[in-house]
């Protein structure tokens, strides 16, 4: 499924990549996406952080780093890592 980060709670988002990952089980139902200009991310590991960014709008991304990706959600902030060779590109811009 992909994110909605406006609709969407850390907690949901935390809830619905957990109900994805099916350990070591073939996956025919896929992972969270997330939608980048014209590349998608998988993910491949979440976390909720401790911290409140209410200033900021739901989606944007506060740190970034070759394999992961900290982004606001409607309640609070989300830790996501994820794979692809899009990572690279976005730490280089």
């Amino acid at each position: 499924g992909f994110i909605n980060w406006k609709t969407m709670s850390a907690q949901l988002i935390l809830r619905m990549h957990r109900a994805l990952v099916l350990g070591h089980y073939k996956n025919n139902i896929g992972r969270i996406k997330i939608y980048l200009e014209s590349d998608f991310l998988i993910v491949t590991d979440a976390h909720i952080m401790d911290i409140q960014c209410k200033e900021k709008t739901p989606g944007t991304i506060l740190n970034v780093s070759l394999d992961e990706l900290q982004v606001v959600t409607c309640n609070g902030v989300i830790n996501l890592r994820a794979k692809t060779s899009t990572m690279e590109n976005i730490v280089s811009d």
